[in-house]
């Protein structure tokens, strides 16, 4: 959903998605190196700060905000079920990025972003290792501009 405030070109983008994290890493298990993959699914929830430049039914944007995010589910070799135990429900993190967008009809466009999301709370926490997400995320937004916001001609 976004909102605009006057003057246009600022106005705050709030989001419901569903995001996969995950990484690679070897763990000693029992004096016997393991490489395994740990995947974590989230339902996240950016409140983004977005400025934005017109020309014409063309734009750019930049976006920068917290993010909360909710742990749905994670995925791991069963060796590190341990790993369960020091997972964390909620997690939060900054997310900034860039993107243009075009009105299609009417309010309706469609548009393109990049960003870079970077935990800033832990996603584990364990006596011996602490694991904070970074993730790059590309997203194709589609949507109509909000009623309160003047078009650009």
């Amino acid at each position: 959903m976004d909102v605009a405030f006057p003057p246009n070109y600022i106005g705050a983008q709030v989001e419901g998605l569903l995001v996969q994290r995950g990484t690679t890493l070897t763990v000693d298990l029992a004096g016997q190196p393991l490489q395994t993959e740990i995947e974590t699914d989230y339902l996240t929830m950016p409140i983004l700060f977005k400025a934005r430049w017109f020309s014409g039914s063309f734009g750019v944007s930049a976006v920068v905000g917290p993010v909360l995010e909710f742990l749905i589910r994670t995925r791991a070799d069963p060796a590190l079920a341990g790993v369960y135990e020091f997972e964390k429900p909620t997690n939060w993190s900054v997310a900034a990025g860039i993107g243009v967008e075009g009105l299609i009809a009417g309010r309706a466009f469609v548009g393109a972003e990049l960003r870079v999301v970077e935990g800033i709370g832990l996603a584990y926490e364990a006596p011996n290792t602490d694991v904070r997400y970074r993730s790059t995320e590309f997203l194709i937004r589609l949507g109509a501009r909000p009623r309160s916001e003047r078009l650009p001609r």
